[in-house]
């Protein structure tokens, strides 16, 4: 299996895969604090031009799905602090956008900053309700997994995200006929 291109704010970028243990961030609402001393599947991303590398989560795929897709600013992605452990070379290692993973994550995280920081818990809940529109555009842009429908195309007609996985050539990541954008 061949590795796909790179892309971050649609520009080429250059990427590698590692293991990574998670360390502390000084943001307050840093999501990944109770993942701390753990490893995770993490994607290096170097742009532009090599010039600035940064890490984001990919321990769902959300991470190497943005950086393979286009990198667009309007797909979600979780930042993170980590030390390298291990360079994954073998492509077929790769963690796959996962939705239920994705929820999970999201879910342990949420639990978390609730019992240890509950003020803040709150306010973001607040954001979030107050716009929630905006972010279901932004997380998977309204994208459905495993969707049965077999489209010919790259692009969505509708809003031009991308259609198929890039690992998997066939592999429907967006349904058209659901596109609400």
């Amino acid at each position: 299996m061949k590795k796909p291109k790179g892309f971050w704010n649609g520009e080429p970028a250059s990427y590698e895969v590692y293991t990574v243990e998670v360390i502390d961030s000084e943001f307050p609402a840093y999501w990944a604090r109770c993942f701390i001393g753990t490893q995770r599947q993490a994607v290096k991303v170097a742009y532009p031009d090599n010039e600035h590398c940064f890490y984001i989560d990919n321990e769902d795929g959300l991470g190497l799905f943005k950086v393979t897709t286009g990198g667009s600013p309007s797909d979600g992605h979780r930042s993170l602090n980590c030390k390298e452990i291990k360079l994954i070379t073998d492509v077929s290692l790769y963690k796959r956008l996962n939705l239920e993973k994705y929820r999970e994550i999201e879910k342990v995280s949420d639990e978390y900053l609730e019992k240890t920081n509950p003020e803040l818990f709150l306010k973001i809940q607040k954001m979030k309700e107050a716009f929630p529109e905006v972010l279901k555009k932004s997380i998977f842009k309204g994208r459905a997994i495993g969707s049965s429908i077999n489209l010919s195309g790259e692009k969505c007609p509708k809003c031009g995200c991308q259609i198929k996985d890039p690992f998997a050539g066939s592999t429907i990541i967006h349904n058209v006929e659901k596109c609400n954008s």
